[in-house]
Formats: structure tokens, sequence, C-alpha cells
């Protein structure tokens, strides 16, 4: 797995936005969609030769210090095999070793992106119209024609009339006279009776009671309880950093289970008892006591009642004659007149309706583009190492190789400095048999 820089992060940023601030734009027209075209490409052109101009700053930043490592560990060689050697100069000897060393580079790749933009289409709109049409109408004219009219005349005519005249009759009348009369009335009289009265007296009775006791009951507990149960189906668990995903099948699971027991308990019941009270009742006896009636009498009295009789009077009737007038009436007759009639006419008219037509519109799509981004690649690179050796010197006394001020032991420097001559002849070889081209052939170190 490769790392992601910080270049990576910013670069994928600036695409983001990019992206998001083309998708809420307005609806544009086809300039400014070429416009925008225009614009995105140098954006992005000026964005590969940003990453491209860092990449070589970075280069070069590492070409300086690696040289500069190597001058300074020739340098403090040098100077202490000076300080240890004063009596003779000789010349620095040491061999450059090739190594191979991983150079972090970035590579320009291209993805797919979706893009939106927008595409003409055709709507369906109805617009309106004048027609030129004809509508009824009616025009006024005049007609002549003949009225019946009535013209009023007087006519001779009797109408009857009533006359007032005295004639005698005879009125029935009522006068008022006293006529002996019985009235019943109500007198009052004690007439002996019984009447039935109620004494209390105690009654012994018993009444009902509850008691309570105890009595044995099993009473259901539920008592949880483990059992392992099949789970059906896989379960994935994943995946490792090589990318293998792992599925688990025929897995178990702890699941709680309320299993029923049976516990004896005693609960209270009631039992029913009777218990000697003694209640107040009531007993019947008869007493005599005297009651009020109302017994029934006549007493003598006078009523004014009405006789009968008759008397003669005059009263006024009414009799009919009959008196000569004047009659108003109307007599027909025809009169020529102009009435006015309703000639039906058509006269022109617009109407408005509504034309089926086309409209052209832009609805939103999307189109797949490729979009440039930078790949992080490690490319293999061959730099030149220097390893001084040490000198020998013959004494007369026993030799005892001193150590490298650098920490590096040169006592088999003859066998080493042919060892190197050996590998230098068989990897200046294999480079002229193999040519290795950047990303062919090379396993990339994983981070």
């Amino acid at each position: 797995m490769f790392s992601i820089s910080a270049d990576h992060i910013s670069l994928g940023l600036v695409f983001n936005a990019c992206f998001l601030v083309i998708n809420a734009a307005e609806i544009p027209t086809k300039l400014n969609l070429e416009k925008e075209a225009e614009n995105n490409n140098e954006l992005q052109t000026r964005q590969a030769r940003h990453v491209q101009q860092q990449q070589q700053a970075t280069d070069l930043q590492q070409q300086n210090a690696l040289s500069s490592g190597i001058q300074k560990r020739v340098a403090d060689y040098s100077y202490d095999h000076h300080e240890d050697h004063h009596h003779h100069q000789e010349p620095l000897k040491g061999y450059w070793k090739k190594k191979l060393i991983w150079k972090p580079g970035w590579i320009k790749e291209w993805k797919e992106a979706k893009k939106q933009i927008w595409k003409p289409s055709w709507k369906k709109i109805w617009k309106p119209i004048w027609v030129e049409t004809k509508k009824q109408a009616w025009k006024e004219i005049h007609v002549p024609d003949w009225k019946k009219i009535y013209k009023p005349i007087w006519v001779p005519i009797s109408v009857p009339a009533w006359k007032e005249i005295q004639v005698p009759e005879w009125k029935k009348i009522y006068k008022p006279i006293w006529v002996p009369i019985s009235i019943p009335a109500w007198k009052e009289v004690k007439v002996p009776d019984w009447k039935k009265v109620y004494k209390p007296v105690w009654k012994h009775i018993e009444v009902p009671a509850w008691k309570e006791y105890q009595v044995a009951a099993w009473k259901t507990i539920w008592v949880p309880e483990l059992v392992k149960v099949p789970v059906p189906g896989k379960k994935p668990l994943g995946t490792d950093h090589h990318g293998w995903e792992y599925i688990a099948h025929d897995l178990w699971k702890k699941k709680v289970v309320w299993k029923p027991h049976y516990k004896k308990i005693w609960k209270t019941a009631k039992k029913q008892i009777w218990i000697p009270e003694k209640k107040l009742a009531w007993k019947e006896e008869w007493k005599q006591i005297w009651r009020i009636e109302k017994k029934q009498i006549w007493i003598k009295d006078k009523k004014l009642a009405w006789k009968e009789a008759w008397k003669q009077e005059w009263k006024t009737v009414k009799k009919q004659i009959w008196v000569e007038e004047k009659k108003l009436e109307w007599k027909e007759a025809w009169k020529q007149v102009w009435r006015t009639e309703k000639k039906e006419i058509w006269i022109p008219d617009k109407k408005l309706e509504w034309k089926e037509d086309w409209k052209q519109i832009w609805v939103p799509d999307w189109k797949t583009i490729w979009v440039p981004y930078w790949k992080k690649i490690w490319r293999p690179v061959w730099i030149s190492e220097w390893f001084p050796i040490q000198p020998e010197h013959h004494h007369h006394e026993e030799h005892h190789p001193e150590p490298s001020p650098h920490g590096w032991d040169r006592s088999d420097r003859v066998a080493r400095s042919k060892e190197v001559q050996t590998q230098e002849a068989n990897l200046a070889t294999n480079t002229e048999k193999s040519s290795i081209t950047d990303g062919q052939g090379i396993k990339f170190p994983s981070q």
C-alpha cells in the first residue's frame, strides 16, 4: 500500500472544488460552456506544472544532500588520517560502490469523472392565437302591424240600492226570579277504627363472616439459562491488510432462555363462618283509634233563575230599489303601429385558441470525461557511494590493526578489495545486459 502525500491530497481537494463550482453554476450558454472548458484546461495545466516544479525541487534537494554527505564523509576521513600519520602523506585510497536506492516520483494518470453538461431538448408548449370566426347577432328592424285598442264610452244602466224602513218585531227576553233549592254539605263525625302499629323487638340471628387461613399453592417462576443456538448463513469478518476477505460459517451464539420452575408458597384464603348476633325487628300489633269522617247533609237555599218573556220592538231593515246611472265601458278599435323585431345577422369575430408549438430548452446531463491526477511511484536509481580503504603500516612491533575512526573495520581490506572488484565487474556486466526502465519489472517497497 502506498501512502498519500500532502500534495496529492491538496490536488484532490482542488479538483473536487472545481467540480463543485461547475455543478453549482447556473444554466450556461454555449459560449459560457466553451469558456469554462478553456478555464478548466488552463487550471489543470497550471496544477500539473506546479506539481512538476515541486518534484524537480525535491529531487535537487535530495541530490545536494547526498553529495554534501559524501564530501563531508571524505573530508572527515582525510582529516583523521592526516592526524594519525604526520610523518608521511599518502594518497587517499578507497573505492566507489554502486547502490540501488528507491526514489519517489510522480506520474500523471487519467481517471474517469462525471461532468455536468447542458444538452438541448424540445418541450411541447401551447401558445394562444386568434382565429377569425363569425358569431350570431340580432339587428332591430321596424315592421308595420295593427294594434287592438279600447276606447271609453258611457252606457246608461240601472244599479241596485238599499233603502232603510221600520218593521215591527217580537224580542225574547229573560227576567230574574228566586227559586228555593236544597244544596249538599259535609258534616264531620268520629267513627272507631283499628290501626296497625310496629313495636321493636330483639331477634337472634347468625351473620356470615370471613376467616383467613393459609393454604399451599405452586407458583411458576422463570429462571434464565444460557443455551447455544446455531446462526444460519455466513458472516463477513472483514479484510486484512493484504486484501483477503474472511467469512465465518456455522457460527454458534449464546441465547438466554427462560425456563419455568415451580415453587411452593403459602397464600391466604378466606373461609365463610357464621357469628351469632341480635337484630332489631319490628312486630305487628293492632290499636283502636277514632278517625274523623264526613257525612253528607242538605241545607235549604234559594237560587236566582231566568224566566222567558216577549217584548215588541221596531227594527230597521233594508229594501232594494233601482237607481239610474251611467257606466264607462271600453269599445274595441284597431290602430296601425310600427313594432320592433330582431333579425338574425352574422358578424366577424375573433376566437382565442391554443396552438401546439415546440420550444428549445436546456436539460442537465452527465458527461464522462478524463481528468488528470498524480500518482506517487518509486523509481530505482543507482548512486555511487565512496568507501575509503585504510592503508597498511609496517612496524617492528607486533601489528595491531587500529579501528577506523568511523567504526569501519578494515583488517580484511585485501580480501575485501578483491571482493569489491569482483562485485563491481559483475554489476557492470549485469547493468549492460539489462536495461531497466522506469516502472518495468521493479517491485516497489511497501510502506
